[in-house]
């Protein structure tokens, strides 16, 4: 997805609209499919810095911020596993699904409710490598400083995901139960 769709648009037609995002408080901002292609170049030499590489998982809890996309077409191209998740998990919830995915990296929002869920369950989390969070906050590696300031050129790796890797890993709701791997 992210080298033949995203990256193929914005070679044949940078300037075509990719995304149009808006919030509650009436900010939008329009992207093109070249700005999505360099941004998550930028996010992809932000996590292969950082040690992420193809098969780490990532547990993303961005809610609905446009970083959302920038991240998953990086992490995409650096071949890792996507999983997406709500931002009202508190500390047992992020514990373990890091634990049972052996997730890598978290990247959450700005909130600092979800921030300190975030960096009171990393103590309990031996698998993660980095905490990013949007903007400045510690504890955390700030992603869009990051982005903003890294490498545009992103050089595809080699061995890029296949028909049998995996790129999305999601967890079930857990109503009866904990929740399971999907």
């Amino acid at each position: 997805f992210a080298y033949d769709i995203v990256d193929e648009y914005a070679r044949i037609s940078p300037r075509k609209r990719a995304l149009i995002w808006c919030d509650l408080k009436g900010n939008e901002k329009t992207f093109t499919f070249g700005d999505i292609s360099r941004m998550s170049d930028q996010a992809a030499n932000v996590f292969k810095a950082h040690g992420l590489r193809k098969g780490d998982p990532v547990l993303l809890l961005l809610k609905r911020r446009w970083q959302y996309w920038v991240a998953a077409v990086a992490l995409l191209k650096v071949g890792c596993v996507l999983i997406p998740a709500t931002a009202q998990l508190q500390k047992k919830d992020i514990v373990y699904r890091v634990q049972a995915s052996s997730a890598k990296a978290i990247i959450c929002v700005e909130e600092p409710e979800v921030q300190e869920h975030v960096l009171a369950s990393a103590p309990e989390c031996d698998t993660l490598k980095a905490l990013f969070t949007l903007g400045k906050a510690d504890g955390f590696i700030n992603f869009d400083a990051e982005v903003a300031a890294a490498d545009p050129h992103w050089e595809k790796p080699a061995d890029l995901p296949a028909n049998d890797d995996i790129m999305l890993m999601y967890f079930t709701s857990g109503t009866t139960g904990m929740p399971k791997m999907a």
